[in-house]
């Protein structure tokens, strides 16, 4: 115990020889070498643990040992070094009992050992934990031992760490020792724990370090640039910096984007600090309303003018990309309005902007009254919708104590039935918009609560109204995607932050809906529009009232004082409506038998999540009211099938959908399984496999003019210049879900001919049918070739089917394989499916046997067909393009019974 005294003793003050530590090994060799009765006490610490685990016993034994130590910091690092379970990472090993008693001891007697606590027993103590990975272990030892008050006697320990590619411990180090403002430089280490997805130890570094998050966010933002391609810039980074394990998402634009919005919203630090991501955001947002208003045509007048203003704000690059726009959408009057408002010189016009001023000052000279009488925002809607049945005096505007208390005293009384909506301002960029409004409809009464005027100053009302309808189960709360809405209202009112979206009191109609149409066969009072099918308020109220919701307002400034008339009267019919369709869906329950009640009270405990941020997710709140729209949920939107760009498609006219066999699409590399659920039903789809930025499939499908599916951000790259209705985002996951989405958006008929018609390898349609004889002539003359060949069989300038056409498969045995039970099932089960005429291209007796290969000269692949199949199967019919052979077989079964069993339609 006295050479540990003499050893580590002396003070050696506060000043760390830096250069010196460095030269010192950093072994642990010393620490392990201990005396005999340290190691007879030790394997008696040993003996009681393995008996009784963690306990008074082991406890006692250890505080002992510590008020013997003349060094206790010294002692139980020697403890550490030679106990056994260092690598277990778990608080119910020794190692972990040690530093926790010890830590306990310590405490109160740190005065007296302040100065046995050097800095080389610290160097020792962290080439120790760095030697095991108990994170727990790790923060208790630091903590006793502070190694953070000589932080920086490990930043060489730290490089090296980041020179070796360790970048996860070097980040969980530096944190520990609140070292990240020694890494401010983003590249050191930050970026190559974001490029390897490890974020939450991005935010551990952030954390309580302002620097570090104004130079990351900074960094990122200056990546998402205009002109900066953002994959060529990081893999130049990660291929200079050798960086491993990188996540390829994490560098591309989409990703980054959410990352560097999240980032800042985070730490709320202002936009001036990502200037670039608010660029794009705001490209995206002014993209998203040239699609709302004449594509989606769901946003017009003082709204459209509202979020433009909004939108482009003082930025002239905005301004004249509104122009531009405005002009491609062949709206040269609203253009030149625009381009009049923002007093934007002659000179940036564009071309068709100058032709239509010209023609508009000819107009103006030959004829003024026409010109004068002219009204450009008054636009009219041929489609009839539904309206409030509610005078204007039964819209209450709920804005300060007083209208606040009258609410609470007259507005809820003796009421059992509310619904209940929201609204809130379309947030684009960084800034996320709060809570504007809260609808409350009775059956005589819409009281509009203004969130923006109330909310932080009358804080005790809130909470009464918490207590009065939020928690009162003796009231029917109504709402259609009811968890949005009660996210919203929690998020921006602390006083309800605790209420309910589900249980007793509360009724989501979206699920009342779903529960009446998948159990009960419901029939609604209405049919609807066939054409509009978004499970949506709006359409809940076509099927219940024969007319859909007017949701023009829907996208508006709901934060701007005072509201526009028809800005209330949307908010309050969002909200009264609710009553209606419950009281039109309990008489029509009432009519068909169902039992209303116990309907309502099962439904009334559905749980109810919020929905994640992704727009598919988001469906129940699609025209119920107005959502908080990221820019990349906002613009996910837009890829919905528009009906009226459908002339150049044909049509079966005796059903007014598109037959399969002549839907012709391109499917872009992501979407290789549902190339081939596509191709299964006999549509016309090209798959380019190895096109990882879909550049070639775009430019396949512009040049053949046909629909072209993906997903993610590269819809928004690709959807202007492939046009409107030919570029659709994937919204599913699994290839089944998307066949089903599919065509149900582009409205595509799969009758039994156009089932297997097509080859699922390269999709061509021409077939040649063979019996089992000519099988085995192919298979002798395959036989005779191989062995010529040394048992290589030489594939010859065969038509190029590769990449450009290959679908993901599953495997030869389970789309051919059939048994000689299947062989009766066929005969038996399915004679409707093999009557019929396939659509496909069907010769006989083009192969050239003795090569064994097509008309087009490819080679028959006899390999791959199972020799049972041989024996079984009396007809082949071989693919003409690449010589894939297939059969019908008990796929065709499982087939039809699973995946296409709900699409295909059965003359």
């Amino acid at each position: 115990m006295a050479q540990q005294f003499n050893r580590c003793g002396k003070d050696m003050g506060t000043q760390i020889d830096v250069p010196f530590l460095q030269e010192k090994e950093n072994d642990l060799s010393y620490y392990t070498s201990i005396d005999d009765a340290t190691k007879t006490w030790l394997n008696t610490l040993h003996c009681t643990w393995g008996l009784w685990k963690k306990s008074d016993g082991v406890t006692k034994m250890l505080t002992d040992y510590f008020s013997t130590a003349p060094n206790p910091y010294l002692s139980v690092l020697r403890i550490l070094v030679n106990v056994s379970d260092k690598s277990i990472k778990s608080k119910m090993s020794l190692s972990f009992t040690v530093a926790e008693d010890f830590s306990k001891w310590i405490s109160s007697r740190k005065d007296v050992y302040k100065d046995f606590l050097q800095a080389d027993i610290k160097s020792a103590t962290f080439d120790l934990l760095t030697m095991q990975k108990n994170l727990q272990l790790t923060k208790i030892v630091f903590d006793t031992y502070k190694l953070a008050e000589h932080k920086e006697l490990f930043l060489p320990a730290l490089q090296n760490m980041i020179t070796e590619k360790r970048y996860k411990d070097a980040a969980q180090y530096a944190c520990i020792l609140h070292l990240q403002s020694y890494f401010l430089n983003p590249e050191v280490l930050l970026l190559p724990l974001i490029l390897q997805n490890k974020l939450t130890l991005v935010d551990d570094l952030l954390v309580n370090c302002m620097e570090a998050q104004k130079a990351l966010i900074t960094y990122l933002d200056d990546l998402l640039a205009s002109g900066k391609n953002i994959e060529t810039a990081l893999e130049a980074f990660v291929d200079r910096n050798q960086i491993p394990e990188v996540k390829i998402s994490t560098m591309q634009l989409r990703p980054m984007n959410k990352l560097v919005g999240r980032l800042a919203k985070q730490y709320n630090l202002p936009p001036e600090y990502c200037p670039n991501l608010n660029q794009r955001r705001g490209e995206g947002a002014l993209k998203f309303l040239i699609y709302k208003r004449y594509v989606d045509c769901k946003i017009r007048g003082e709204s459209w003018n509202e979020m433009v203003r909004e939108t482009v704000g003082t930025d002239s690059r905005l301004q004249f990309e509104l122009v531009k726009s405005l002009a491609q959408a062949n709206d040269t009057k609203e253009a030149l309005r625009w381009a009049k408002d923002y007093k934007m010189p002659k000179d940036q016009w564009p071309w068709a902007l100058v032709d239509c001023a010209e023609v508009e000052l000819e107009d103006l000279n030959t004829n003024p009254e026409v010109a004068a009488e002219e009204n450009w925002d008054v636009e009219e809607d041929p489609i009839r919708y539904h309206t409030l049945h509610l005078p204007r005096g039964s819209i209450k505007i709920v804005n300060d104590t007083r209208t606040f208390e009258e609410f609470l005293t007259k507005g809820l009384k003796e009421v059992k039935i509310v619904g209940i909506d929201s609204e809130w301002k379309p947030s684009f960029g960084t800034k996320q918009s709060d809570l504007a409004l809260i609808q409350i409809a009775t059956k005589t009464t819409v009281y509009i609560l203004d969130v923006i005027s109330t909310g932080k100053e009358l804080t005790d009302l809130w909470a009464k109204i918490g207590i009065m309808l939020f928690d009162n189960k003796n009231i029917l709360k109504l709402g259609f995607g009811l968890a949005h809405d009660i996210g919203m209202i929690r998020e921006s009112l602390p006083a309800l932050a605790s209420i309910k979206a589900t249980g007793q009191g509360y009724m989501d109609l979206l699920h009342l809906w779903r529960k009446l149409t998948k159990e009960h066969c419901f029939q609604f009072p209405y049919k609807g529009d066939s054409a509009f099918t978004n499970e949506s308020l709006s359409k809940l109220v076509e099927l219940c009232m024969g007319h859909r919701l007017n949701k023009s307002d829907q996208f508006s400034n709901w934060e701007r004082r005072p509201l526009r008339e028809s800005q209330l009267t949307y908010a309050a019919l969002d909200a009264y409506c609710l009553l209606e369709i419950f009281e039109v869906l309990r008489v029509q329950c009432a009519r068909l038998d169902v039992a209303f009640n116990e309907l309502c009270a099962e439904t009334q405990h559905i749980p109810s999540k919020l929905p994640k941020k992704n727009l598919r997710k988001q469906a129940a709140k699609a025209g119920s009211g107005t959502s908080s729209i990221s820019i990349h949920t906002a613009e996910s939107s837009v890829q919905k099938f528009d009906q009226k760009n459908t002339e150049n498609i044909k049509v079966e006219p005796w059903t007014g959908m598109q037959a399969a066999h002549e839907w012709r699409v391109v499917c872009d590399s992501m979407l290789g399984g549902l190339a081939r659920q596509l191709r299964m039903c006999g549509c016309d789809c090209i798959y380019v496999e190895f096109d990882r930025r879909g550049d070639q499939s775009a430019k396949i499908a512009m040049q053949q003019k046909r629909v072209f599916l993906t997903r993610g951000s590269a819809y928004n790259r690709f959807a202007p210049s492939i046009g409107q209705g030919y570029c659709y985002r994937v919204l599913e996951d699994k290839p089944e879900d998307q066949l089903k989405e599919v065509l149900n958006n582009f409205r595509v008929l799969v009758m039994p001919k156009d089932i297997f018609s097509r080859c699922q390898i390269c999709n061509y349609d021409e077939f040649v049918q063979v019996s089992r004889n000519t099988i085995f002539e192919l298979e002798k003359s395959f036989t005779k070739i191989r062995h010529r060949n040394g048992h290589k069989f030489h594939q010859g300038a065969f038509r190029d089917v590769d990449n450009v056409t290959a679908a993901s498969t599953a495997t030869d045995s389970d789309t051919n394989l059939i048994s000689n039970q299947d062989s009766t099932l066929i005969h038996e089960k399915r004679g409707t499916f093999y009557n019929c005429n396939r659509t496909w291209r069907l010769t006989t007796e083009t192969l050239d046997i003795a090569s064994c290969a097509t008309r087009h000269r490819v080679t028959v692949q006899l390999d791959k067909v199972p020799p049972n199949v041989l024996k079984n199967v009396e007809q082949f019919y071989i693919c003409e393009c690449c010589g894939k052979v297939y059969w019908d077989g008990s796929h065709m079964e499982r087939t039809l019974n699973g995946t296409l069993r709900d699409i295909i339609v059965w003359q």
